[in-house]
């Protein structure tokens, strides 16, 4: 071997110890920045950087992230934070150390949750926020739980067995009752059920869609994509269901039902059993101001209202109908018992005010009337009378009076009795 390869050896043997050294320099240099971590138990508390927790009795505190606060009180309660910023409070509330089992779960940056409570103790609470800027709060009674994901709010509180659910930028409250259900999902989606016992309220999409369950027991509200929503309210057992920007409310009574979606709007209340159902763009319909009324409206711009009095019907299907079947707003005007019906566009029925008037329209640019019209009734007068249109452009009016039967078939003719 020459001395120019014995000196290129030695060359190569210095370098690559030099490389060596440098790694293992490398994987046993401490880090630059050191561990945030608290934990604290009945045994005491260890605590390493920015992190803070504290637990009293016979409870658990976790806190890791710079930042990151956890406090547990009470009886096999547990609080956990990982994150920056992450707060988690697991306690039956300030006035009360003796809850039980309250657990608050905090993950992400900025996110909170807590069971703790200004009004009083609760025990079994579990609060769950997952997710940058999540909040989640369960308290202010017993088996209440709140779960926000994703820069969400949730609130179960002020009950026994409330549940509250928000995902991806929604806000949830189940509160002040028991056995309330709030579930919300996507930016911006609200749910409200309070204020009673066994109401729902669920909404699914962006843009502000809305439900309320509220101020009764045993109401039902579900929205998906309707900004301004669905709300079954004051009173029990309620169902609002909206969807594509309808908007449904039904309530003030019991039973009620409203069924609203493309843009259409349906309202059933002010009384009880009563049921409204509303599809396409503009389409409104009501039902109410009495019992076992039902309106449905189907088509743009069309109108259905069936109220004041009971056993009212009205159905309208087609473009720019208007079908009513209602008596008036004062008690010696309510109307029962009548039915309106259309098939076709930009036509009328009216049926009332009077009991058990019938009217029926297929045609276009039609109408039909049967009752009293807007003149409230005479003791025993505008009842029992029908009016029917087969064709465009034509009028059947029956009444004012009693037992009047008109028939118009063909276009633009007309009819009239008495």
């Amino acid at each position: 071997m020459t001395k120019a390869d014995r000196l290129g050896r030695l060359t190569v043997g210095v370098m690559a110890a030099a490389v060596a050294c440098g790694l293992v320099g490398t994987a046993v240099a401490p880090p630059a920045n050191a561990l945030d971590a608290c934990l604290s138990s009945a045994l005491g508390t260890a605590k390493v950087g920015s992190a803070n927790c504290s637990a009293k009795g016979l409870t658990v505190a976790v806190a890791i992230g710079a930042g990151a606060m956890a406090n547990a009180a009470g009886w096999f309660s547990g609080a956990l934070a990982i994150g920056s910023n992450a707060t988690a409070f697991g306690m039956p509330g300030y006035s009360s150390p003796n809850g039980f089992f309250n657990q608050a779960l905090a993950f992400g940056e900025h996110a909170f949750a807590s069971t703790d409570s200004d009004a009083g103790a609760g025990s079994g609470n579990l609060a769950m926020a997952m997710g940058k800027s999540s909040l989640a709060a369960a308290g202010d009674g017993m088996f209440n739980v709140a779960t926000a994901l994703g820069a969400s709010h949730a609130e179960a509180t002020a009950g026994m067995g409330n549940l509250a659910a928000a995902l991806f930028g929604a806000y949830a409250e189940a509160s002040n009752g028991n056995v309330n259900k709030a579930i919300a999902g996507g930016e911006d989606a609200i749910t409200h059920a309070y204020q009673g016992n066994l109401n729902a309220a669920t909404a699914f999409g962006t843009g502000h869609t809305g439900a309320e369950a509220s101020y009764g027991n045993g109401n039902r509200a579900i929205a998906h994509n309707a900004e301004l929503g669905s709300m079954a309210t004051h009173g029990d057992f309620n169902i609002a269901v909206s969807s594509n920007s309808g908007v449904a409310t039904s309530g003030y009574g019991g039973f009620n039902v409203a069924v609203a979606s493309r843009g259409s709007s349906a309202s059933a209340d002010r009384g009880n059993l009563n049921r409204a159902t509303a599809y396409n763009t503009d389409a409104v319909s009501i039902a109410g101001g009495g019992d076992f009324n039902v309106a449905g409206a189907s088509g743009p711009k069309t109108n259905s209202t069936a109220t004041n009095g009971a056993r009212n019907r009205s159905n309208a299907f087609g473009y720019n109908n208007n079908a009513v079947a209602a008596g008036g707003d004062t008690p010696q005007s309510k109307s029962n018992g009548n039915v309106a019906t259309i098939f076709g566009n930009d036509s009328l029925a009216t049926s009332g005010l009077g009991n058990n008037n019938r009217t029926f329209v297929m045609g276009d640019g039609s109408n039909a009337s049967a009752g009293t019209g807007s003149a409230a009734p005479a003791p025993g007068s505008g009842n029992r009378n029908t009016a029917t249109v087969l064709g465009n452009g034509s009028t059947a009016v029956a009444g004012p009076g009693d037992g009047y039967h008109v028939r118009v078939v063909g276009n633009n003719k007309s009819e009239t009795r008495p």
